[in-house]
């Protein structure tokens, strides 16, 4: 994959979403300087574009400068939100966002992706044993239907289907 020109290695593309999550405005004034969304070595952010914008008449402005995006200061009232396109090379990008802004004490960061696939991979594992469990009463209780007479449970088989189909 090339980008203007530029063959990269191990490209990634990133949506960043930067958002007044405070309950007051921030003014443009009240930034000391551009907002630096920097990434680790060995990666490098070779593209950034624009991405929606709510309330949709914000219109900031977006520059790549030596590999770090620079967020020009702006009107942001509580629940403002811009979101980025990033595209970076060489490795997985990790972020960091550096800048001062009066009366915010620390500009937060969260991965979404991560906490994502994490719930993902617990919510798999426990439906996984809940069904393992369902299974091996009702196959114990099939096993030993033929000493007690009782009939056939469609439930059962149903159960075991479900499962080998996981």
């Amino acid at each position: 994959m090339s980008i203007d020109g530029k063959i990269l290695g191990n490209p990634y593309v990133s949506v960043l979403e930067l958002s007044n999550t405070g309950s007051r405005p921030i003014l443009a004034t009240d930034f000391e300087g551009p907002l630096k969304i920097a990434v680790t070595s060995p990666s490098g952010v070779v593209k950034v574009q624009l991405g929606a914008t709510t309330p949709t008449s914000l219109e900031p402005k977006i520059d790549i400068a030596e590999g770090v995006v620079l967020v020009q200061p702006l009107l942001l009232n509580p629940h403002d939100v811009i979101r980025m396109t990033l595209v970076s090379a060489n490795s997985r990008p990790e972020y960091s966002i550096r800048g001062r802004v009066a009366g915010v004490s620390e500009i937060t960061t969260s991965d979404r992706q991560s906490s994502r696939a994490m719930i993902r991979n617990w919510l798999s594992k426990l439906t996984s044993t809940l069904l393992l469990v369902v299974y091996m009463v009702n196959m114990l209780d099939f096993a030993y239907a033929g000493f007690r007479k009782r009939p056939f449970l469609p439930f059962t088989l149903v159960t075991a289907l479900v499962y080998c189909g996981l």
